[in-house]
């Protein structure tokens, strides 16, 4: 799934709080032991197109707004793009100040694209 190796973690999203926790403890690990390998990216499957709307895609300054890279609607999946605490607020600052110009200047933002099925089965953020 996303074209991803198959030893990508997936899990089922039971809440923000909860893939929250398993962004935490992905990026503890990654952080602690270098000689341990860990993925860059995280599936998690059962995400519900309103869930994925009020979470993912409506929440404009939250970690998990910034981090998730597809979401399939055909396989209710969004794929997530692990980054420390401190690369994603950094991120959120430049991001935020790019909007802001980017309002001034009368140029629309960074684009996000979620495709249907009927178009193609993955929806794709580009910055």
């Amino acid at each position: 799934m996303f074209g991803l190796q198959v030893t990508t973690p997936i899990y089922r999203f039971g809440g923000v709080e909860q893939c929250s926790l398993i962004l935490d403890q992905a990026l503890d690990i990654r952080n602690g032991d270098q000689s341990q390998e860990v993925n860059d990216y995280i599936i998690f499957l059962d995400l519900d197109e309103r869930s994925f709307h009020e979470y993912f895609e409506s929440c404009k300054g939250n970690r998990l707004s910034k981090s998730w890279i597809e979401y399939d609607h055909y396989h209710s999946a969004i794929l997530i793009r692990m980054e420390s605490k401190q690369h994603a607020a950094a991120s959120m600052s430049i991001h935020s100040f790019i909007d802001t110009w980017a309002l001034k200047s009368q140029i629309a933002p960074g684009s996000r694209k979620i495709y249907h099925q009927e178009e193609t089965s993955y929806g794709h953020r580009s910055l």
